[in-house]
């Protein structure tokens, strides 16, 4: 146990409190705005074949992948900018004002 000194009654409050149906109550206006109820329904249908099933498991990677790939793009690309700025005149270096 992380915290053996810690009663599993207190552990019972927090799972109470952490429902995953109050999750579901957050995020289901997102997808009312964004899918009709057939677009729904076609996912649903979707997930249950094989390749959804494929998505389902290997999404939380390609996502990290991506997020990754994305952040050291978006740095490379910040970074060009500020040296193209500095290179045309229009920031001044480190410590000069």
């Amino acid at each position: 146990d992380v915290l053996p000194q810690v009663p599993d009654a207190f552990w019972d409050k927090m799972l109470e409190m952490a429902k995953p149906e109050a999750l579901a109550d957050l995020v289901i206006p997102v997808y009312v705005k964004h899918y009709s109820d057939e677009d729904v329904m076609e996912l649903i249908r979707f997930y249950k074949t094989p390749v959804g099933k494929k998505v389902i498991e290997k999404m939380p990677l390609v996502l990290q992948e991506c997020l990754a790939i994305g952040g050291k793009w978006g740095e490379k690309i910040a970074q060009d900018i500020i040296e193209k700025l500095k290179a045309e005149g229009y920031t001044k270096d480190e410590g000069g004002e």
